[in-house]
């Protein structure tokens, strides 16, 4: 049999072109956003990774939070941020949407009250913009989402807070500008009272309940003490040492609850609000919220993690969540980020190489999204697509699976200061 060479040549050089052609669609491994700001205890990034809110270290008092405008110059390689003052207090925390950019940002601990803003309205007047709507419905720590059937100017809302498991659900209507837009809310109880009341008596919930109900009067009194404190520029050991946050702690450790009760800490909503990853006893699980608020257990990790972050919706309804667990590795136990894919059940560690100084946050396209401040070197945020990078952190060479570019295509917005790319 005979072989024709140059048709042999124009066969490797067309499959040679086409694996090229193949790589080019595929989003960067690795993206690195510098940044002169010293990031923050919390982090929040939008659905195509160009919007991040975060409490910034490097400042003091109550509003330290600051939204980071994004601009990728059109090739992923350039940056430039512009950086918006906000009203927002510590741990706010964005509506959680499906579309592709937010529309609500929760912030808590407004004499109280947790205050609702939209994007614009922060975009366009910065620390001075005014909230839609505040609602009594308040803690420090929450989560939020928009629920199923929200639609572009009407929007479901629900909000959890860490605190016994009150939630909230709201219907917001979007104006023209933020005096007519609404915001009201549907109802509210509690979430999961099937899982943390398990095995109490009829009687025995109606004697917890109220308890429960002073033990959110007396934590309610507390979030309005530290408030007012750090509003008078109190510093944490000024705060610490404040003899009236200490009558008030000392009243809640006064409260019992029933030995019975189920922990359920740590509660964070899945991005559509109908599913919450907690930690029950001492291990994470991941429930489904039914319609009448009851709880459906749907995964049990068998170990304790930090707080859980849920990504998007995937292909064939696939979701991810991460968190920070210890693993061995070798004979030493150590703190890594972990990456669950909650249909098949498999795990994956994010790699090594770089410090994660945050958690783990999901874009819409897939990629994962993080602040990284090293010993030495720049400090910045990262996007990454986890199949095309090693465990050990180097980008494949061989990869078969990426993220496609037409997924991740993402809007600019106007910048200010000038950033980089490593």
């Amino acid at each position: 049999m005979s072989i024709n060479i140059p048709s042999l040549y124009a066969f490797f050089y067309v499959f040679s072109f086409i694996g090229t052609l193949a790589r080019a669609e595929c989003v960067p491994a690795k993206t690195f956003i510098e940044t002169k700001d010293s990031g923050g205890e919390f982090l929040r990034v939008n659905s195509k990774g160009n919007k991040v809110i975060f409490g910034d270290l490097a400042q003091s008092g109550q509003n330290r939070t600051v939204l980071l405008d994004i601009d990728q110059q059109g090739d992923e390689q350039k940056h430039t941020i512009n950086r918006i003052k906000t009203p927002f207090n510590d741990e706010t925390y964005p509506v959680d949407t499906l579309s592709d950019e937010w529309t609500l940002i929760a912030s808590p601990n407004h004499d109280g009250k947790m205050r609702y803003y939209e994007l614009g309205e922060v975009q366009k007047n910065g620390g001075n913009a005014k909230p839609v709507f505040e609602d009594s419905n308040n803690d420090y720590y929450h989560s939020t989402a928009e629920l199923k059937g929200s639609g572009e100017n009407r929007k479901l809302v629900r909000t959890l807070l860490w605190k016994n498991q009150k939630y909230a659900d709201y219907e917001y209507t979007k104006g023209d500008h933020v005096k007519s837009s609404s915001m009201k809310p549907l109802q509210s109880g509690r979430v999961c009272q099937n899982i943390v009341m398990e095995g109490l008596s009829p009687s025995e919930r109606n004697e917890e309940e109220k308890t429960r109900k002073l033990l959110d009067k007396v934590s309610d009194e507390l979030t309005l003490e530290v408030s007012a404190l750090k509003a008078q520029g109190k510093t944490e050991a000024d705060i610490e040492k404040s003899e009236a946050l200490k009558k008030i702690a000392a009243q809640m450790e006064n409260i019992k609850l029933n030995d019975k009760v189920k922990n359920f800490d740590q509660p964070i909503l899945n991005k559509t609000g109908d599913k919450v990853a907690a930690v029950v006893g001492t291990t994470l699980k991941i429930f489904q919220i039914n319609e009448d608020k009851t709880c459906k257990e749907l995964q049990d990790l068998g170990t304790y993690t930090s707080k859980a972050r849920f990504s998007y919706p995937m292909s064939k309804g696939v979701e991810l969540v991460s968190y920070k667990k210890k693993i061995f590795e070798g004979s030493e136990l150590v703190d890594r980020v972990v990456i669950l894919n909650m249909k098949t059940g498999s795990e994956t560690v994010v790699p090594t190489e770089t410090p994660v100084s945050s958690f783990i946050e999901f874009i819409k396209d897939g990629r994962i999204f993080f602040y990284s401040a090293p010993k030495e070197g720049p400090k910045g945020y990262w996007l990454m697509d986890l199949n095309q990078i090693s465990p050990t952190g180097q980008i494949k060479t061989d990869n078969k699976t990426c993220i496609k570019q037409a997924m991740a295509s993402r809007s600019s917005s106007k910048s200010k200061e000038d950033s980089g790319v490593r």
